[in-house]
């Protein structure tokens, strides 16, 4: 579909009455046109989806997809719709416009004079051009070229971010080429161009209607300086009285330290005493029982493990808390999965834990370390918090500290709570291996 077309577009429009009614029905059956081209398209877009528009492949479209491609439709079909409606209200009150013309009325009455009787002396209708002294402004583009200004007026730049003229054709020398006003007379064939600038203006001509330009010449610009005058050179004045003495000045900066003097000679060595005699040697006591061994030195190991959880969630009574946050564990001895820590057998642990929760129980919680292997709390690691009080405030943090001594095969722990609450993202807990157990 082409795009619609007016006819008889000038500068003088002549459409009669029933040339616009026309272009009005016919704007009308072209926005028609148009809505049935997309009405035509959302039919093709529906076969497409379901697979049944011909020269078209692709995998089948899901249940879901057929929905959205219904729904877009349905969106189109409701604007198409409302177009419609807006349609029908031009085209009934196109269509009651009167075409037919009645006869010319009576002339009115004549109004009275103008404010305005004459022009430079003329009376009547005048035309207002350079021949009757009226010199015409208009806009022009920074970059134009200034060659082609040869009918009388004033011009002048439109703009003072370009670069001015780009063929050369301003003044040389200008300090700002793109701003610019140009005064242009013309008798005959013999053209005359007055350039505004700074410092100075510029006027040039062309006797030829402006096929060839002489050269720009500067008008008030300011000429070189003077030379220096020869006269005689006046008596030397008598010299001033002395001014005030300065104020101090600053310390010079404290100089190196001098190089340490040599070092004197050592004074002679005393005479060595005289050795006294060796006392006798006393008799070997009897050797006492050797100590149980002690355990191995081999503390602070690289085995270590932190962990926090990262979100809040509810978690059960007696279940393992788990910990969603990224783990930093060091070493092979210590490991985390599924809310348990795996630990190796025959080791010494400081295990560590700070857990904050929501406490919306009315009694109190404890939370513990559970040894999963035997099933039961471990010694130590409990820390109970207090149920609300009455001022309705919840939110408890507690935090344990204990040393644990794993038996002889890996051990599994996780940290519970005795009853449900909600445990937030600041849970942490940290275990460190302090050292092997003596078999």
């Amino acid at each position: 579909m082409s795009n619609p077309n007016i006819p008889n577009i000038s500068p003088n429009i002549t459409l009669t009455r029933d040339d616009v009614v026309n272009l009005l029905m016919s704007s009308i059956a072209m926005e028609e046109l148009g809505l049935a081209h997309i009405i035509n398209a959302e039919g093709e877009k529906i076969q497409f989806a379901l697979g049944t528009l011909q020269g078209a492949s692709g995998p089948p479209a899901t249940l879901q997809e057929v929905l959205e491609v219904n729904k877009s439709t349905q969106a189109m079909l409701d604007t198409i719709f409302r177009q419609e409606m807006m349609l029908d209200s031009k085209l009934k009150t196109a269509t009651n416009i009167p075409t037919l013309r009645g006869p010319t009325g009576p002339a009115g009455p004549t109004g009275a004079p103008g404010g305005v009787i004459s022009i430079n002396g003329q009376t009547g209708v005048v035309t207002l051009d350079a021949s009757n002294g009226v010199m015409p402004f208009m806009r022009e583009q920074s970059t134009s070229s200034l060659d082609d200004y040869k009918d009388p007026g004033i011009y002048s730049s439109d703009s003072d971010s370009s670069t001015g003229p780009t063929d050369g054709s301003s003044p040389p020398g200008v300090a700002h080429p793109q701003v610019w006003t140009l005064y242009v007379s013309r008798v005959g064939d013999f053209v005359q161009q007055l350039y505004i600038s700074n410092p100075a203006l510029f006027y040039r001509s062309s006797q030829n209607g402006g096929a060839a330009w002489g050269n720009w010449v500067p008008i008030g610009q300011q000429g070189p300086t003077g030379p220096t005058g020869s006269g005689a050179t006046g008596p030397t004045g008598t010299t001033g009285a002395t001014g005030a003495t300065g104020a101090t000045g600053v310390t010079g900066a404290t100089g190196a330290t001098g190089a340490t003097g040599a070092t004197g000679a050592a004074g002679a060595t005393g005479a060595t005493g005289a050795t006294g005699a060796t006392g006798p040697t006393g008799a070997t006591g009897v050797t006492g029982p050797t100590g149980a061994t002690g355990a191995d030195g081999s503390v602070f190991t690289g085995n270590n493990l932190f962990i926090a959880r990262n979100t809040a969630s509810n978690i059960a009574a007696n279940t393992a808390i788990p910990f969603t946050g990224p783990a930093t564990i060091n070493g092979t001895g210590i490991s985390y999965s599924g809310g348990l820590f795996s630990l190796d057998g025959n080791k010494m642990y400081l295990i560590s834990y700070f857990l904050e929760y929501t406490n919306t129980a009315t009694t109190e919680i404890t939370s513990s370390i559970t040894d999963m292997g035997i099933s039961s709390t471990i010694n130590g690691s409990e820390a109970r918090s207090q149920a609300p009080d009455t001022t309705g405030i919840p939110h408890v943090s507690v935090s344990k500290s204990i040393i644990y001594n794993t038996s002889s095969g890996p051990t599994d722990i996780c940290l519970t709570l005795d009853n449900s609450a909600n445990v937030t993202e600041f849970t942490t807990i940290s275990i460190l291996e302090l050292g092997s157990l003596s078999p």
